[in-house]
């Protein structure tokens, strides 16, 4: 289960982290409206890979083909050593965006309460959108009513 929550940047020092939303990359997920932009930072290894990947170049295309879990943008890997190594579908001359990205075919929640905070935002604010859906759980990420989520 995904969870859409705030969590202070300092908790975020030492991650790689992927930004992904409305106005990002011509928004291959179909985060968000046009009326209502929604962005997230979301944590590598968010998603974890079920079944461990061989490292060739036939599994790894087939993986990524064929796989449920495939159907993203690209893995991370974080060696012993401090190394991180990114592979890209294009690296392997496959397609992106695909229909149906692994992200977005998850179940989610929203953990969104603001009552822990001391802030001021403006009223189209997507905190205050995520506000009142705090407790919500969506099959998916285009189950999450935008447009319905207004003052």
């Amino acid at each position: 289960l995904l969870e859409i929550t705030t969590v202070p940047l300092m908790e975020l020092l030492e991650q790689t982290l992927e930004l992904v939303g409305t106005h990002i990359n011509g928004n291959p997920y179909g985060l968000g409206s046009k009326r209502r932009p929604v962005h997230f930072l979301i944590s590598h290894g968010s998603l974890q890979i079920e079944k461990p990947l061989t490292l060739n170049l036939t599994d790894l295309t087939a993986w990524f083909e064929e796989s449920p879990e495939g159907k993203v943008e690209g893995i991370v890997w974080h060696c012993i050593n401090g190394v991180l190594i990114k592979l890209h579908r294009h690296h392997l001359g496959l397609q992106w965006p695909v229909p149906d990205p692994y992200l977005t075919a998850r179940p989610l929640s929203i953990n969104v309460d603001l009552t822990k905070y001391e802030c001021n935002l403006e009223t189209k604010s997507s905190f205050l959108v995520f506000a009142r859906l705090n407790g919500k759980q969506f099959d998916y990420f285009k189950d999450i009513p935008w447009e319905d989520t207004e003052n």
